[in-house]
């Protein structure tokens, strides 16, 4: 399966703000456990994110580097009402300018869908991530590491076979963040085209 994101970002920062085209992410994933009689099924990812946002925006949209990532991914299966997720990636994360190196980052999720309706099925998540030290000019610079972890909940309707729609917030689990700018929350909308 091959895929991509390309993000339509705005954020805002005391007075300032932005919207635009964040970075781009293109990302290949090939299936795991996927024999019938199996309760879990399973996918390696591969995947590259390049710098099409503006860094120099404030805030910026993009980080200005080309990040390379892998991870895997499982679900259980042939469970009613119910599906679990679980994922992680660590990204190797690459230069925004001549000398910074952005600090390599480990992220997760964990997550169960509810099967309501045909259709419309909710989606309740922990996700986060760490991510390393900066570098500039091969040094590394104090207090620049980051941590994250959001509590998500999400709709995933399905209005027609190929299209997935997905409205979703997320929120800091308190005492659980550090380093960058916090949001108090931060919302969202996926749209998934599946292509032939």
């Amino acid at each position: 399966e091959l895929g991509g994101v390309l993000p339509l970002a705005m954020k805002n920062r005391g007075d300032n703000s932005a919207t635009g085209i964040g970075d781009l992410l293109v990302i290949g994933r090939y299936g795991l456990l996927q024999k019938g009689l199996l309760p879990i099924r399973g996918a390696l990812s591969l995947a590259v994110s390049l710098p099409t946002g503006d860094k120099n925006s404030t805030p910026a949209l993009g980080d200005g580097s080309t990040d390379f990532g892998f991870g895997l991914a499982f679900n259980t299966a042939n469970l009613p009402f119910v599906t679990g997720h679980l994922r992680g990636a660590y990204w190797l994360n690459g230069k925004s300018n001549d000398s910074t190196k952005l600090g390599n980052m480990l992220e997760y999720m964990a997550g169960l869908d509810f099967a309501v309706l045909p259709g419309l099925t909710p989606q309740l998540a922990l996700s986060g991530y760490n991510k390393g030290q900066n570098k500039v000019n091969g040094s590394v610079i104090n207090n620049t590491e980051e941590s994250r972890m959001l509590l998500g909940l999400l709709l995933l309707w399905k209005p027609l076979p190929v299209l997935v729609i997905r409205p979703k917030v997320s929120v800091p689990v308190p005492g659980m963040n550090k380093g960058g700018t916090i949001a108090d929350f931060y919302p969202g909308l996926d749209l998934w085209v599946t292509l032939p």
